[in-house]
């Protein structure tokens, strides 16, 4: 179905089950209290709004419209399982995680949309096959931005499908596990262009024949 709401808020024990509804939000989105079930819904803001929402996998398809500015009240999970998020106005990340699930179903993941993802959280795009690639697209970065392993111990490989353009954030390549989780310019040889660039602890950059810019700090333990 199609749904058109000034505001939402769920409730404590309460669950909002979405299927494949079309959600067009005119004002603020409050989950933190209940559950909301995506789904294969689509959830678009369509005015500035402050997005509240704990629940995981999160939203399935996620859209910010042209000028509007989403910002985040929490950390929110998007892009579960072969779902899009889609920016084309501005999405602050105001001090707390998106989480970037799109690698988990279909390749490339990544943002789709022109408009910028910014403030000061983090964007984090979580990364759980042994190989995927993630495409920055059309939308600016402002932002933190972490790649972050969640295989288990095994060997894996995040390939860049475009250049990533990030020159006011800082960039952590993150592996909590014994294996080597590398990010790969890939055989195009995309460019990374960022203000700062971590590899931490069993982590690694393939550049390939790419151009890696860094404008202030590079961090590199090593692997293992």
């Amino acid at each position: 179905g199609t749904w058109r709401l000034n505001s939402l808020t769920i409730q404590a024990g309460g669950t909002f089950t979405a299927a494949a509804a079309t959600i067009t939000m005119d004002g603020n989105w409050d989950g933190s209290a209940g559950t909301f079930t995506a789904g294969t819904s689509t959830v678009v803001f369509a005015a500035n709004a402050l997005v509240t929402d704990g629940t995981f996998p999160g939203f399935f398809n996620l859209m910010v419209n042209n000028a509007v500015t989403v910002t985040l009240g929490s950390s929110i999970y998007s892009a579960y399982s072969n779902g899009t998020y889609t920016v084309n106005g501005t999405l602050d990340t105001n001090g707390k995680v998106l989480y970037d699930y799109s690698n988990y179903g279909r390749a490339p993941g990544g943002p789709v949309g022109t408009g910028t993802i910014s403030g000061t959280g983090t964007y984090q795009v979580e990364s759980n096959t042994w190989s995927v690639a993630w495409a920055q697209g059309d939308v600016a970065f402002s932002m933190s931005i972490m790649v972050f392993n969640e295989n288990g111990d095994a060997t894996t490989t995040l390939t860049l499908a475009s250049n990533l353009s990030a020159s006011s954030s800082s960039f952590t390549i993150k592996n909590t596990h014994s294996n080597i989780f590398t990010i790969s310019t890939s055989g195009s040889n995309y460019s990374i262009a960022v203000k700062d660039l971590t590899l931490e602890i069993n982590s690694a950059l393939t550049a390939n024949g790419s151009t890696i810019t860094v404008n202030f700090n590079f961090t590199a333990p090593g692997a293992g």
